[in-house]
């Protein structure tokens, strides 16, 4: 009888703890400033820096992971005074390239429209390529900028 109520109990134990782990986010605050290029026609014409201060999230066994803060773009204003979300969707990609991510900016509760249509960035969030709207790139990395069109 004792025998039985420690195995129902091991099994219990150990179903919650891997809800618990499946369920769990793991976080991590990340504050830096990072230099980029500014890419027309394939070529560099200016630069800028991205302000990137918030809370990356990372589920152990989920496919989606999110940032949540600041992610301004000093040369696009309206990401300065807004708060970022971008999610991580599942890497597909098999050369182990940055999976393609979606990001949105919300002010006072209202999303904000900018002139980014696509984003690529690292999971550390130190090399990125951001599409605008009117064709121009900003990159981390040349070829980056060069990589993903």
């Amino acid at each position: 009888q004792d025998r039985r109520a420690t195995i129902w109990g091991a099994i219990l134990f150990i179903a919650v703890l891997a809800f618990f782990l499946w369920q769990f986010p793991f976080s991590k605050q990340i504050e830096q400033t990072i230099p980029a290029t500014i890419y027309a026609d394939g070529a560099a014409i200016d630069t800028t820096t991205v302000y990137i201060n918030g809370k990356k999230t990372n589920h152990l066994f989920q496919k989606e992971d999110y940032f949540y803060g600041t992610f301004a773009i000093a040369c696009l204003e309206k990401t300065k005074d807004s708060n970022a979300r971008i999610y991580w969707h599942e890497r597909t990609d098999k050369n182990h390239l940055p999976p393609q991510c979606s990001i949105s900016y919300m002010r006072s509760g209202i999303f904000q429209q900018t002139e980014i249509e696509t984003i690529v960035i690292s999971e550390d969030m130190q090399q990125f390529v951001i599409h605008l709207a009117d064709g121009r790139r900003i990159a981390t990395l040349e070829a980056m900028a060069q990589t993903y069109l």
